[in-house]
């Protein structure tokens, strides 16, 4: 079992806490996979699904979101304590999660940064294959990624992809990993 760690915005992390969200697609860069995708090898698909950044079934995924560090706990609201506490005593120790915080914090830092210990959610991949974008979507799938229908699963997927060329319209390759929440940390 490997472990590695996934991006999600704040209305995404806010449906895996609800529970709402169990699939997440995410783009397969043309330059990696131009080869198989041309050719719609979908042999080598599957077998390079084994390949995938996301990992294979029983990997697990640890949620990278946008967050603050403090040295201590200041506000009645979800956290998480650094479990080994702040080696060296001046290092911040408490993380605070932007999602449903409705206060000015001492500085959101972005999901990119966010060190191991600080995540909250854990997840285990149950299964990941490559498709295309348009083809594997419907409102049952839009509904498994957190979103009450298919026009709001594409909007939401136009504001995170299109600046970056893989709009709803290009109709990208995207892997599908499909997980379930082991555990959510922090209280």
């Amino acid at each position: 079992m490997k472990e590695r760690p996934i991006l999600f915005s704040g209305p995404l992390v806010r449906a895996l806490l609800e529970g709402r969200k169990d699939v997440t697609r995410r783009v397969i860069k043309p330059d990696w996979w131009r080869r198989c995708l041309d050719q719609q090898d979908l042999e080598y698909l599957e077998r390079a699904a084994r390949m995938s950044p996301y990992g294979v079934p029983g990997d697990q995924l640890w949620v990278r979101e946008t967050h603050a560090l403090c040295w201590a706990a200041h506000w009645d609201l979800p956290h998480r304590v650094c479990p080994e506490g702040s080696p060296s005593g001046t290092e911040p120790c408490v993380a605070y999660y932007r999602e449903g915080f409705d206060r000015v914090a001492p500085r959101w830092r972005p999901s990119i940064h966010m060190p191991r210990w600080a995540s909250r959610i854990q997840l285990e991949v149950v299964s990941v294959r490559a498709e295309r974008l348009v083809g594997g979507m419907s409102d049952a799938e839009a509904q498994r990624e957190g979103c009450d229908s298919l026009d709001e699963f594409r909007s939401l997927w136009d504001k995170i992809n299109a600046r970056r060329g893989y709009g709803w319209d290009s109709d990208p390759w995207v892997w599908r990993v499909e997980f379930r929440v082991l555990e959510v940390h922090g209280g």
